[in-house]
């Protein structure tokens, strides 16, 4: 409910959205590999009033109960999805989570590794947008955070990191201080246009390269360019006609160059946000507007089968 007044088609985000659903999205691409990336929908009045140790169970039950549902599908879609990353609160303490990380693991053998968001913003106009899990500012520097975390490289798990564009300097420490953790950015670290950052994209521009150029230094952190949602400002949700691929480009080509540019095409790998990004436009789409940004930006074939095949496969150990 808190984010229904910034997604408007409520439909396309919050009702089951299973295999058959992306299969069907698909389109005519050649899609030969999926990674499920956690999905389960944190109500926070599920918890409200719970002791904390009742609330990390009440949590960990239903990412268990999606590890389980997500494993259930590649036995009857032809081994689809080949990957799934989980949801755990690493806040939990190393011992737990390597506990916890133990349990998912039998529960879907396909589990490669985890993703505990870290949205926050002081902002009440972000408020509803941020994840309520508890996070704080700088949970990802939390020692009690940090304590968990180190559960993933004892495991060889990775981590996808979910963060504003104002939290790359909080990843980019956490980062530093856990080499041994391969780490995937979530949709270029979203450069905020709503909120506060409506009408100043600009600055966001200036602070969020300065971000990633930043975190690019860290050898063991790679960035997911997706993600064409309501949050970085650019009023696609809102059209009574859906962008099309060539208008997308326009959009996202700044931010994609700067990425590959920053982290190089052996750290970057394209993906999709789906059911999210159906509130703009298709999977087909979106897909369509990534080939055309190779074109434009001179890519060559070899790097095009990096950024839409081997390094997702090399990240998530599907090779």
């Amino acid at each position: 409910k808190p984010l229904l007044h910034v997604f408007g088609k409520k439909h396309l985000v919050f009702e089951k959205y299973a295999m058959d659903d992306l299969a069907a999205d698909f389109g005519g691409h050649n899609v030969i590999k999926t990674v499920q990336i956690e999905s389960w929908l944190k109500k926070p009045e599920w918890y409200k009033g719970m002791p904390s140790e009742a609330q990390q169970k009440a949590q960990f039950d239903e990412a268990l109960k999606e590890a389980k549902l997500n494993y259930s599908y590649t036995q009857t879609h032809n081994g689809f999805p080949q990957g799934f990353v989980g949801h755990l609160n690493l806040k939990v303490g190393k011992q737990k989570a390597l506990k916890q990380l133990d349990e998912l693991l039998e529960a879907n053998p396909n589990l490669k590794g985890i993703r505990h968001s870290g949205t926050f913003h002081k902002s009440k106009q972000l408020k509803g947008m941020s994840q309520p899990e508890g996070e704080h500012e700088g949970m990802y520097l939390s020692s009690e955070f940090q304590d968990g975390f180190a559960a993933l490289g004892e495991k060889g798990m990775t981590f996808d990191a979910y963060v504003w564009h104002t939290q790359l300097g909080e990843l980019s420490t956490l980062a530093s201080n856990f080499p041994n953790v391969s780490i995937v950015l979530n949709h270029i670290g979203q450069p905020l246009g709503v909120g506060p950052h409506k009408g100043s994209k600009e600055q966001v521009m200036e602070d969020w390269k300065k971000g990633m150029t930043e975190l690019a230094q860290n050898q063991n952190v790679y960035c997911k360019l997706s993600g064409i949602m309501p949050t970085l400002g650019f009023g696609f949700e809102t059209r009574k006609a859906p962008p099309s691929s060539d208008e997308i480009v326009d959009v996202i080509k700044p931010y994609y160059e700067h990425c590959i540019n920053s982290f190089g095409v052996d750290r970057c790998m394209f993906a999709s946000n789906f059911p999210v990004d159906k509130v703009s436009c298709s999977y087909v789409v979106v897909f369509n507007a990534y080939k055309k940004l190779c074109n434009q930006l001179g890519i060559s074939e070899e790097d095009k089968a990096k950024l839409f095949k081997n390094n997702a496969a090399k990240f998530y150990s599907l090779e």
